[in-house]
């Protein structure tokens, strides 16, 4: 699903909670399919923080975990 044509497709699997977190990754550097994949409930805190990162938020901007 993840080489499909479709980009619809590729986006329904990157925001699948079941997919492995390097595939997910792998789909946040994919433009047509990153937001779905930055949706994905599934990822470590690290990946997180690895989009946070791409996205340009400086750690010291991100709100102190609760």
């Amino acid at each position: 699903m993840l080489s499909d044509p479709d980009a619809r497709v590729r986006r329904a699997a990157g925001a699948g909670p079941l997919l492995p977190p390097d595939l997910t990754a792998a789909l946040l550097r994919a433009p047509e399919a990153a937001e779905a994949a930055a949706s994905n409930p599934s990822p470590p805190a690290e990946r997180l923080h690895e989009l946070l990162d791409l996205a340009g938020i400086p750690r010291s901007q991100r709100p102190a975990p609760p």
